[in-house]
């Protein structure tokens, strides 16, 4: 999911309302300076963020994180049902 190699037209963007029913995939690519995730539901894309790689952030930061970014985006946790995460250091 690196920005400079994914092509953003591949993926349709999904209407915001009614997320709720759907299952949602969370990827994430682990880079050497940044992270990006993104919420899936089947082909399309729903949101995506960058965030900076820190390695001493502890698991807690982490999950503040990701709860902010989710809410922002009126997503919660429960609607995740897989994550799939690459690491490309």
């Amino acid at each position: 999911m690196k920005e400079s190699s994914r092509d953003k037209s591949k993926y349709s963007k999904k209407p915001l309302k009614n997320r709720s029913e759907d299952a949602m995939l969370l990827a994430i690519d682990v880079g050497n300076t940044h992270t990006v995730l993104g919420v899936f539901s089947g082909e399309n894309l729903l949101v995506d963020w960058r965030i900076a790689t820190d390695r001493k952030a502890t698991e807690d930061e982490l999950g503040v994180l990701l709860r902010n970014l989710f809410a922002a985006e009126g997503l919660t946790f429960d609607q995740i049902k897989g994550i799939c995460i690459v690491a490309d250091v």
